[in-house]
């Protein structure tokens, strides 16, 4: 969790109209666009750029194939879920939910692939606020030991 604090504060002080789009489900939005699927597009982008280059840096003498496999375990829809609990971003999704039944919004707030998606919506959010360079090291921070894990087993992400 210490690697993430910083990650979860910078998501936590982001303006109120970014937040509301980062934690809104699209079946929760009246338009598409104002939930988070357009913010997870640009985050996922974002925060493999942020993975590939810590990789890259760090495993000097791995070879491409490796390097994209340690990548792609890290940035996987289960990694980042993992990551989005430590960061209690399932949580937050209460805050926005209006007047949905709470066993909907259970189901939703601990759902896989949501979490992933919200988290790479913060991260988004977050570099569309800061910029890569300030928001890189927070990143590479959260999933430090999602990445140490990656280089010293054999990871496939498709069969975890």
């Amino acid at each position: 969790m210490a690697g993430s604090a910083e990650l979860g504060r910078l998501i936590a002080e982001l303006p109120k109209e970014r937040l509301e789009q980062v934690f809104t489900h699209a079946s929760w939005a009246e338009e598409r666009a104002e939930s988070y699927e357009r913010l997870e597009f640009l985050g996922d982008s974002v925060l493999e750029l942020a993975i590939a280059r810590s990789v890259f840096d760090r495993f000097e003498d791995a070879s491409e194939g490796r390097l994209a496999k340690i990548r792609a375990h890290v940035v996987s829809r289960q990694t980042c879920a993992g990551v989005a609990k430590e960061l209690g971003l399932g949580e937050r999704l209460s805050e926005y939910a209006g007047d949905i039944a709470p066993d909907e919004l259970q189901r939703i707030s601990r759902s896989r692939n949501v979490l992933a998606a919200v988290l790479e919506a913060g991260i988004a959010a977050l570099y569309l606020e800061h910029g890569f360079e300030q928001i890189e090291p927070s990143i590479v921070a959260a999933f430090a030991e999602k990445i140490e894990y990656a280089s010293s087993s054999h990871v496939d992400y498709k069969t975890e």
